[in-house]
């Protein structure tokens, strides 16, 4: 299932979860859960499956198609 979103903040929102997901996850070493609990719960409320919805999405992608919409 794909999330088709035109919502350039809500897309930018979800960029900012990403990158502080980054920060904070070292694949094969950290599990998403703790980094989740600890760091972007507090600063973005979501459920952990919204999380796992956003990491997931290529958000630079969609960002980058909208831009091609807008010109």
């Amino acid at each position: 299932q794909t999330m088709a979103y035109n919502n350039r903040n809500k897309l930018l929102y979800w960029k900012q979860v990403q990158e502080e997901t980054q920060k904070h996850f070292i694949p094969g070493i950290t599990p998403y859960a703790p980094v989740f609990r600890q760091y972007i719960e507090p600063r973005f409320p979501m459920s952990y499956a919204t999380f796992m919805k956003i990491i997931n999405m290529n958000v630079d992608k969609l960002l980058k198609e909208q831009d091609e919409k807008s010109k």
